[in-house]
């Protein structure tokens, strides 16, 4: 049986908290890659937590790759 996240239902309950969770790792995941040319940004949405990867301080449309979005 596969296990099941628990972030969408923390996130209903604590959207602030998963959101930065979530910034956090992609920010840290970056820095662990060693990229000093892209930042994590918080980039919420209605109904759902996401996270940009901005290039050169460049956004992007949520509908492209690069954004992470929990629902």
């Amino acid at each position: 049986m596969a296990a099941q996240l628990p972030l969408p239902p923390l996130a209903a309950k604590a959207p602030e908290l998963v959101c930065a969770v979530n910034q956090a790792f992609l920010a840290g995941y970056l820095h662990g890659l060693g990229s000093d040319n892209n930042t994590a940004v918080l980039a919420p949405q209605p109904d759902a937590c996401c996270v940009e990867l901005r290039a050169n301080g460049v956004a992007q449309d949520p509908s492209e790759p690069g954004t992470a979005c929990g629902r």
